[in-house]
């Protein structure tokens, strides 16, 4: 170290077209023992006790910077607690999601969210309401084992607890299909199986996205479900033409009632449940 101006100067010098850090560079140092003493008295003496070896410090030195998406991390992590809590609002800034990253998941998720919706729309128009509904709150079992498999933190592991909540959940949701399934059985069939697939694409859904975002403060779930509309929007109207063309649902504009419906059910059932559902 006592000759670090230089070393740093020569480096200055030489690194001034290639502005990017060198690779490191390491010097093994040989570290050599103390040396004995020739009087005879004494051999004895160095030979009971151990060589201590020397150390010894390399001129090679090399200064690296973090990039500056971690400085305000590397600040944190050197405060106090008490000094911490005092600038939640710095902490909440930490890791905040760009739009450009926010609109890549909700590109991810736009498809998901579009199927989980459309089992859900299927099943209401083939039975009732509310074995729909009940049917469709089974995917916390779907989630329970999709969170068992996929795990994105501690909180996710399987218990018996868990288990026994969502035995007792489909326990009752059982109760209540086959007291409904009397009426009419086909439809009510068709329109189970809808809700099934729809509450597994939820658990899908929101198991996946709990690990592509770890904190729930990172995230801007306003600006993603607008990012999730516009995507669906722009990629999925082709839909449109494709099943009416197959014959499976016929394509008109609707009237100014339906219109209304449409907005109201769009703004109120999907939009602001879905936020408060995933918030």
């Amino acid at each position: 170290f006592a000759d670090a101006e230089g070393y740093f100067a020569a480096c200055t010098t030489d690194n001034t077209v290639n502005s990017s850090l060198s690779e490191p560079l390491y010097v093994p140092v040989k570290f050599h023992d103390l040396p004995t003493e020739k009087n005879g008295s004494n051999s004895s003496d160095a030979e009971k006790t151990p060589k201590k070896p020397r150390v010894r410090f390399s001129n090679i030195m090399e200064i690296r910077q973090l990039p500056s998406s971690h400085a305000l991390e590397a600040k944190l992590s050197r405060m106090s607690y008490p000094t911490v809590k005092e600038q939640e609002s710095i902490l909440k800034t930490v890791g905040k999601l760009t739009a450009a990253q926010v609109a890549k998941i909700s590109f991810f998720f736009c498809f998901v969210w579009f199927l989980a919706n459309f089992s859900y729309q299927e099943a209401l128009s083939d039975t009732q309401v509310a074995i729909v509904n009940i049917l469709s709150s089974t995917s916390g079992l779907f989630t329970l084992i999709l969170a068992a498999v996929f795990p994105s933190n501690s909180g996710d592991r399987f218990t018996l607890s868990k288990l026994l909540a969502v035995i007792l959940s489909i326990g009752g949701v059982v109760l209540v299909n086959l007291s409904g399934s009397e009426k009419s059985a086909g439809k009510d069939t068709i329109g189970s199986l809808w809700s099934l697939v729809g509450a597994m694409l939820y658990a899908v859904y929101i198991v996946m996205i709990k690990r592509k975002v770890d904190r729930e403060d990172k995230l801007d779930i306003p600006m993603f479900f607008g990012f999730v509309g516009l995507f669906n929007l722009l990629l999925l109207w082709p839909g449109f033409f494709l099943l009416h063309y197959t014959g499976f649902e016929a394509f008109e504009f609707p009237s100014k009632l339906i219109w209304m419906c449409i907005v109201i059910n769009g703004l109120i059932g999907t939009v602001l449940s879905e936020f408060l559902w995933l918030w």
